[in-house]
């Protein structure tokens, strides 16, 4: 008791506690410990132990004027006790905002997307300009001229032959023009039907904070 006498004295009411805790194990009927249990609790802030100890205290042999001074304790304990709660619990439920995020709206993305689909469609359609034009330009070399008959050597299977040749020349040279101007066609829906990629859209989060708000970017 003496020593946990001088700790509380000196504030140091952790170590008091210890040894009145000690003490009481001796003697654990001892009423002037378990009020004193409750006085060093009480110092301490330790509300909910230091009602415990004086209502120990209240259940032993006491007399009228120590049964008044401890019900006066309780009574004045149980209402700081309300008042922590209530101040907890409205501190508790004051919590910062919501981080708000805005969106910056992007640009209108531009028309004109060049990717694979595009590429290999504008190269079918060279492609087939390149065929058309070669075999265009075959069936016109191909084509019987109209002094061929005057040859001697010329016969009309070799009349035949150079018809049928540039006959199909030319049915190819169709195919290749016609093939090359639907590719542009679709080359061109390809490129011009459809904006460009966009990755990402960048954005701007409030955080709320102690001081202020802070700033974070997504870009």
């Amino acid at each position: 008791m003496r020593k946990a006498r001088s700790l509380y004295d000196a504030g140091n009411y952790a170590d008091a506690i210890v040894e009145l805790e000690t003490a009481r194990a001796l003697d654990p009927y001892a009423k002037d410990l378990v009020f004193n249990l409750g006085i060093v609790h009480e110092k301490a802030l330790h509300i909910e132990e230091a009602l415990h100890f004086y209502r120990l205290y209240l259940d032993m042999d006491l007399e009228p004027a120590e049964r008044a001074r401890a019900e006066t304790i309780v009574k004045r304990l149980e209402g700081a006790r309300v008042h922590v709660q209530v101040t907890a619990t409205a501190t508790a439920t004051v919590v910062a905002p919501p981080a708000t995020t805005f969106v910056i709206a992007p640009p209108p993305p531009a028309h004109g997307r060049i990717d694979g689909l595009t590429v290999i469609s504008g190269l079918v359609a060279l492609g087939g300009f390149g065929v058309g034009t070669g075999f265009g330009v075959a069936a016109i070399v191909n084509r019987p001229a109209n002094n061929v008959m005057t040859s001697p050597t010329f016969t009309v299977a070799d009349l035949q032959a150079q018809v049928d040749a540039a006959h199909t020349q030319a049915i190819i040279a169709d195919i290749g023009f016609a093939t090359g101007a639907v590719f542009t066609v679709i080359t061109l829906g390809l490129f011009f039907g459809r904006t460009k990629r966009v990755d990402a859209h960048p954005q701007v989060t409030v955080v709320p904070q102690a001081r202020g708000v802070g700033l974070v970017g997504v870009f």
